[in-house]
């Protein structure tokens, strides 16, 4: 045997050789379906023995219909925007049921390809909010690396979200775990950091998403439908903030989208620095696009 292997040495390395290139090419090629993959796995393994929290919506069969035609004319068309249409229902919790009213949400095609679409959840009474969630399948948001970014941006006083897992029902059908998100209009957010209430801005993505395919949108047309994005509330309902303030912040960032003010006029540029570090650290840099 001992020969044999030094008599074909190097065709056994340039065999070896050629396996490992290939095997490279194809971790590369599916690195990340590989990583989901062992992240599912791994995650499974820890949480045997896990009795996971509930959670209940009741829909009407027929607004249950209409969600599915919905959701299955987008995932043909590959357009989002008209699927998120509102409709009535009722959430279970542990306490109460409570009247809720909820839309499909996500801009990209994995939100929709699942039994576990995503959801966005507004339970009030009249016009009264009293909480907004966003609930996704885990792997939109990456199983557990989401759950660990909002830990982290908590420990070093950031603000962040309120960010965990269910399993959920739809009626009396069990639909699978959950990831649950606070959205940004939730009346409570600013208890995540003992901070004042004040505004909360963002901008609308309508002009990213709709003007253009997606093989089409270079550098330019990012940052060109950034200067253009209407900006968006997502907290004005709060009738604890003054109403002056909404107007104001507007201003001030409608200044900084076209450069007639500098950031560090602006911002919280030492906590501004943080956030993009841990940005860095964390591979999580999507959450530093305009359109986030």
């Amino acid at each position: 045997m001992f020969a044999f292997v030094i008599k074909y040495k190097w065709k056994i390395l340039a065999i070896g050789l050629v396996i490992l290139v290939l095997s490279g090419y194809f971790v590369l090629r599916n690195f990340e379906r590989i990583e989901l993959k062992f992240t599912s796995y791994y995650q499974s393994l820890m949480t045997i023995g896990h009795e996971p929290e509930t959670l209940t919506l009741l829909i009407k069969q027929k607004h249950l219909q209409k969600i599915y035609q919905l959701k299955e004319k987008a995932l043909e068309e590959n357009s989002f925007t008209k699927a998120k249409k509102y409709f009535k229902g009722r959430l279970v919790t542990d306490k109460d049921t409570i009247g809720i009213k909820f839309k499909m949400k996500g801009d990209l095609y994995d939100h929709y390809n699942t039994e576990r679409f995503s959801l966005r959840i507004v339970y009030r009474e009249g016009e009264e909010i009293f909480g907004t969630f966003s609930m996704q399948h885990p792997k939109v948001r990456r199983y557990l690396n989401v759950w660990t970014f909002h830990k982290i941006l908590n420990i070093n006083n950031l603000p962040h979200l309120k960010y965990e897992f269910k399993t959920a029902f739809i009626n009396e059908k069990v639909i699978g775990t959950y990831a649950i998100e606070q959205y940004f209009s939730d009346p409570e957010i600013f208890n995540n950091w003992g901070g004042n209430p004040g505004p909360i801005l963002g901008f609308r993505d309508k002009l990213f998403w709709t003007t253009s395919p997606a093989e089409t949108r270079d550098k330019k047309y990012d940052t060109d439908r950034y200067r253009e994005a209407e900006i968006k509330t997502f907290n004005n309902n709060n009738g604890e903030i003054n109403s002056t303030l909404f107007v104001e912040a507007n201003r001030l960032l409608n200044a900084y989208q076209h450069d007639s003010i500098a950031a560090d006029s602006l911002f919280d540029m030492k906590k501004m620095g943080k956030f993009y570090a841990l940005m860095d650290l964390l591979g999580a840099r999507h959450a530093l696009r305009w359109i986030n």
